[in-house]
């Protein structure tokens, strides 16, 4: 199975995303900051799991076979 340019850029920025997050979050004292950084970032984690399984809507125009 390909996947499109499309994918394949969305789930690279949103890994992107989860690393300066927890970067963020390491750099922060305050625990519930710092909690709440990593939450964020387990949040867009499971966006990459929706991506990889197809489940976010495709580029305008892009048919999803």
């Amino acid at each position: 199975m390909q996947v499109s340019e499309y994918e394949r850029g969305l789930v690279d920025g949103l890994r992107r995303a989860v690393t300066l997050l927890h970067g963020e979050a390491d750099k922060m004292n305050d625990p519930r900051a710092r909690a709440l950084f990593n939450s964020a970032a387990f949040g867009v984690s499971t966006l990459i799991y929706e991506a990889k399984r197809h489940r976010l809507p495709a580029a305008e125009g892009e048919d999803r076979a």
